[in-house]
């Protein structure tokens, strides 16, 4: 009796990544930091992106990824700005007048 070889072939597909990841990271990152705005004009980008490269028009991916690119950053760093100058400026005079601040007692 002679031995059978069999070969098994595995053939592994690449899993579907999106081309505009960066984009929509930067867009999550941005609507934290409270860059609401550019955070959702990023994300819209970056969903725009990837529809154009599914349907082959590389001009129009190029230019939608890096406008959501540059709106992702904007949105961060904005909304990085507003957060520092809120918590260093705005949110200790609302504490102080808030829970500091003591009433006069009247005697009649």
């Amino acid at each position: 009796m002679g031995t059978a070889s069999r070969e098994v072939i595995i053939v592994m597909e690449e899993e579907k990544k999106s081309p505009a990841n960066l984009p929509y990271c930067l867009s999550c990152l941005s609507m934290w930091t409270s860059g609401v705005i550019c955070g959702l004009l990023a994300y819209v980008m970056a969903y725009k992106a990837e529809k154009s490269k599914e349907n082959g028009d590389i001009r129009k991916y190029r230019f939608f990824k890096s406008s959501g690119v540059v709106l992702g950053l904007l949105g961060i760093f904005v909304g990085g700005g507003f957060l520092g100058f809120f918590f260093n400026f705005i949110y200790p005079v609302l504490y102080r007048y808030l829970y500091l601040m003591e009433e006069e007692e009247y005697n009649f």
